[in-house]
This record gives structure tokens, sequence and C-alpha cells, in this order.
């Protein structure tokens, strides 16, 4: 059986980032050298949460040396976070400052999904505590948060893909699965892609099916 999280990227280094700025950024976040609130934003498909989680957890594995441990990689979902955990962002921010994060960080993911009245109360919360910690969002309309709202996150696009740009991936994952495929095989299959890690893993999984129904032939 294909195992899709096997071939999840582990790192900013193991992701499709074409242009080579938005991959550099993105590194200095994953180790640190850039702190602040980022907003993730671009089409469906191009990897704004993957980054983001790979951040958030990046930033988390500075707790390994602490005498307090954290319950884990901490990331909220724009349309279900309530009004609780927005007022308690500072507390998880402190927890993890606590636990040796530098920055304390915490994900949220989609935030234009949050009401009005959250993203009223999210930007009141960062105010009051501007500088004790980062947040990492992402978005597929930056267009919907409040001007007011997004002066405070530093923009980084996440550019669109293409089916071209998932080719040498497609190949690898199909590789680690133990065969061997072709250029042509994986563009043939990748030819009604719109272009996203979905797609890539949804071909690695077909190319890998068929090919293992065919070993399974007499």
């Amino acid at each position: 059986m294909f195992d899709r999280n096997k071939h999840k990227p582990n790192a900013i280094a193991d992701m499709v980032i074409p242009n080579p700025k938005t991959r550099e950024r993105l590194e200095d976040y994953e180790n640190s050298r850039r702190q602040g609130n980022v907003l993730l934003h671009g089409p469906k498909g191009t990897g704004k949460t993957c980054a983001a989680e790979i951040i958030g957890k990046a930033r988390e594995k500075q707790n390994d040396n602490s005498v307090l441990k954290s319950e884990g990689f901490r990331s909220f979902e724009g349309a279900t976070i309530t009004e609780k955990e927005v007022l308690s962002v500072p507390d998880e921010w402190e927890w993890r400052r606590q636990c040796g994060m530098k920055p304390p960080t915490i994900v949220i993911n989609e935030i234009d999904k949050m009401s009005p009245a959250m993203l009223e109360k999210l930007k009141a919360t960062m105010d009051q505590n501007e500088g004790k910690g980062q947040i990492i969002a992402t978005t597929n309309n930056r267009h919907k948060l409040p001007p007011a709202l997004a002066d405070r996150f530093r923009a980084l696009e996440m550019p669109a893909l293409s089916a071209d740009d998932f080719v040498a991936p497609v190949m690898g994952m199909v590789e680690k699965e133990g065969f061997s495929v072709t250029e042509a095989e994986v563009k043939a299959v990748l030819a009604t892609s719109t272009g996203s890690w979905r797609d890539a893993l949804d071909a690695a999984e077909e190319i890998t099916l068929r090919k293992s129904k065919a070993q399974q032939k007499p």
C-alpha cells in the first residue's frame, strides 16, 4: 500500500518551491534566522500549510534540551478556532517560551476563514502582546483579511506550481516504493494535474499501484 505520509516533506528543502527567494526566506524562518509574524499566501496546493507546519515543528525541536516540555506542535484552523483559543495565544507563547522556543511560535491555517469579530480580537491580542511570540498564518485569499490585520504580518507569496514542477519528486517517490519509472510515464499521469503536492501524491500512488499490479500478473 502506498503510504502518503512517508512522502510528505519534512523540511523546506524537501518541498517543491521554484522561486529561489521564497525558498531562502522559508528556510530562514525554519532555522530561526527570521522572526516576526508571517503570512503565507497563494493558490491552493502550493504547500502553504506544509511550510507553516515545518516551521512550527522546527521551532518545537528547540524544546529538546529544556527541563519543561510542551504538549507538541500547536496549530489552529481558522474555520474552527474559538474566542477562548484566540485569547489564549499569549499563554501559548509564554508556555513555549518556557519550553525553550525562540521565538515561541504557533500556526493558524486558513486565517481568512475566521469571522470578522474573531479577526479583530486576534489583532487586539497581537497588539497587546507585540514581540512576545510569532504567528505563522496561511491563506488562499489574502485580500479577505482586514488591512489593519494584514499589516501585522510579513506577506510571503507561495507561487503557483505547474505539473512539470512535480515530475522529479514523483519519480523519486515511485523509486522509493521500489519501482523504476521514466519521465515520460510520470508526465503522462500528471497531464491532467493542476500543479499541487496533492496531485503529485495521487500520481505517485497511481503509478505505484499500476506497477505493483503488473508485477503480480502471471
